[in-house]
């Protein structure tokens, strides 16, 4: 399976190479890509939440965006977005700067993968593992005020090592994908647990 994919290191070089200076729509960077597969577009979508440059309302459509994805996977068939969601607009410089960023650290990253515990990116699993991603993107999609740290970053990594694991038949970075979700789940109901907890106070 690995041997029919090109690195997703190469594809975002080559999306951090485009000068431009217009802004880039979701959709543009998405038909782009679109011949890399479902699960490199997940990859993509997820990557702005690993660095601290904020785009604003991008987790929202993002996460939007990865559902769609993630019902393409498991329908087999392509899923037609909302045009809202593939004309929202994307900074072309901070595209740029977190498109060279990330092509740095995924190129470190793809030199681990190799095939293993295939058993978790099989067909078999692929119910789970968009389960999984589908949560995941849920939590992306959130409204929570950025105040709150790590509420994008840690269901992002749930979804890229999910996606990453299947696309090269690595089943250990499927697992890792899944033990980033429970952690995930377990942050949120902790940031739902504080508040329940402070609010009382403060209205009293």
């Amino acid at each position: 399976m690995s041997g029919s994919h090109e690195q997703i290191s190469i594809v975002l070089k080559r999306l951090a190479a485009v000068e431009r200076s217009e802004p880039w729509t979701l959709g543009e960077v998405l038909d782009s890509l679109e011949q890399q597969g479902v699960h490199a577009l997940k990859v993509l979508l997820c990557i702005p939440f690993l660095f601290p440059m904020p785009i604003p309302g991008v987790s929202t459509v993002f996460g939007s965006a990865i559902a769609f994805l993630a019902v393409q996977e498991i329908t087999g068939r392509r899923v037609v977005m909302p045009e809202r969601v593939r004309a929202f607009k994307i900074d072309a410089l901070k595209f740029r700067l977190v498109m060279t960023k990330a092509s740095i650290r995924l190129e470190r990253l793809e030199r681990l993968f190799k095939r293993r515990w295939t058993v978790l990116c099989g067909r078999k699993a692929l119910l789970v593992a968009v389960g999984v991603t589908l949560l995941s993107a849920a939590l992306l999609a959130l409204p929570i005020p950025p105040i709150i740290p790590f509420t994008n970053t840690l269901p992002a990594i749930a979804i890229i090592c999910v996606a990453l694991g299947c696309m090269w038949s690595d089943g250990v970075f499927v697992a890792i994908g899944y033990v980033a979700l429970v952690a995930t789940l377990g942050y949120f109901w902790a940031i739902g647990d504080a508040i329940a907890t402070l609010l009382p106070n403060i209205f009293l």
